[in-house]
Parts: structure tokens; sequence; C-alpha cells
């Protein structure tokens, strides 16, 4: 994701649970937690050009 924008914001979420269901799905799995981080960039970078 790009922006702060709340449809990013949200499928970030949607991103982190879709992961976390599917391997608590599975039972030859083993869920032990999640480790994500949500890293904040501006696009382009203000010195694009430089």
């Amino acid at each position: 994701m790009s922006t702060d924008l709340e449809e990013q914001q949200s499928s970030y979420q949607t991103q982190i649970d879709y992961c976390t269901n599917y391997i608590q799905s599975r039972a030859d799995w083993e869920f032990v937690g999640m480790y994500a981080i949500q890293v904040h960039r501006r696009y382009p970078p203000h010195n694009w050009n430089q």
C-alpha cells in the first residue's frame, strides 16, 4: 500500500484476516501468531528527481 487511504487501510486488515483464517483452517499447520508491519511511504519520494 502506498497511501493512507481508508480503502487501503481496510485492504491491509483484510489481508491479515485472510492469512490468519487460512492458516488456522489448516489442520496440518499450527498458527503461532501473525507478524506484519505496516509501512507508510510517500510515492514518489519528494526528492524523486534529484
